[in-house]
């Protein structure tokens, strides 16, 4: 008795390996829809509530820093290294 040296036929190997090409397309074009979402997401965050109460921020040790330059330490104030909140720069 031969030994069987396929196990399927031709055009079911190909519908087979065509389906997994496509389930794999699939999945990486969903993956990329859901990214640019996030992306959408983060930037619109990033746009909302970033209206400076004034436009120089002044810490308890009397520093003036310009919004941007504050929001910018996040680590905190350069002079005492007090944490700078965002509630403190932005409406």
């Amino acid at each position: 008795m031969p030994r069987q040296m396929k196990l399927f036929p031709q055009d079911e190997r190909a519908a087979k390996e065509s389906i997994q090409k496509q389930k794999v397309l699939d999945a990486l074009k969903e993956q990329e829809r859901e990214e640019r979402d996030l992306d959408y997401e983060r930037k619109k965050q990033a746009k909302l509530n970033r209206r400076p109460k004034s436009e120089f921020y002044q810490c308890d040790c009397g520093i003036r820093l310009h919004w941007r330059v504050a929001f910018g330490h996040r680590s905190g104030c350069p002079q005492c290294h007090k944490p700078i909140s965002l509630s403190d720069i932005f409406e």
